[in-house]
């Protein structure tokens, strides 16, 4: 990781050096081409290193959780959107001065930066858990989900690539789920029996977030806190 992220930044410094000149030589296009390029470079690499699952407890997850909701840290999206941005604007940029067949250049930046559509109509935005009267509610980055408490069985958490949180779900409960958009789905929806939780995605503990809903999976009397400061706290409170 370190040894990556090195060399995108020498990377990012010698486009940004190309900026320089081209903005001195008067070179507009070849000075946004490799801005973009620099500041793609850049949040690449910080989003590598924010796309990680965390370790904090306690008071230190109270800042993304309200209630009984936790949200996703937004620092994902926001890079998502910085890197396909940048992205966009450096082969917009090198497709109006390459001539030629530069236009293909330019098609694929104009496509790129579609994204910002359903960013902007809130199709896709940051995501969250929350824990309610009605069940357990996944609200992804570009899909929605939502099981009641009666068809919710168990939690676990598994390692594959990443650590997540998995709740089972009864396999002959219907589960109500939809993508938010139709284009530029960037974040999978589990298509079983259970919902996936990509603990990258939350600045908390895994243990930490499984046993917060296990919680109120093994006692239903409690439930009557969701939604109030009592369940945040409940999550501040668990140690790992």
């Amino acid at each position: 990781m370190i040894a990556r992220s090195a060399i995108i930044g020498f990377a990012a410094l010698i486009a940004l050096y190309l900026c320089v000149v081209s903005v001195m030589e008067g070179m507009v296009g070849s000075a946004l081409s490799t801005l973009g390029f620099a500041v793609f470079c850049v949040s690449t690499a910080a989003f590598a290193w924010t796309n990680m699952p965390s370790l904090e407890t306690g008071s230190d997850v109270r800042r993304w959780v309200q209630g009984s909701t936790v949200r996703y840290n937004p620092v994902g999206l926001r890079l998502l959107v910085v890197i396909v941005s940048s992205l966009s604007t450096c082969t917009i940029a090198m497709g109006f001065t390459s001539g030629g067949a530069g236009w293909l250049l330019a098609a694929m930046g104009l496509s790129l930066a579609s994204f910002l559509i359903p960013i902007l109509l809130r199709w896709i935005r940051n995501g969250y858990l929350e824990l309610s009267d009605d069940g357990i509610r996944h609200r992804g980055w570009a899909f929605d989900l939502l099981v009641p408490w009666v068809d919710i069985r168990d939690t676990a958490v598994v390692v594959e690539s990443y650590p997540m949180v998995l709740v089972r779900v009864d396999e002959l409960a219907k589960m109500n789920r939809r993508f938010t958009t139709l284009l530029w789905r960037i974040e999978l929806m589990s298509e079983g029996q259970y919902i996936e939780l990509d603990c990258r995605r939350f600045d908390i503990h895994p243990v930490a977030l499984e046993q917060w809903i296990r919680f109120y999976i093994d006692n239903p009397e409690a439930r009557v806190e969701l939604g109030t400061d009592a369940a945040a706290k409940r999550l501040t409170s668990v140690g790992v």
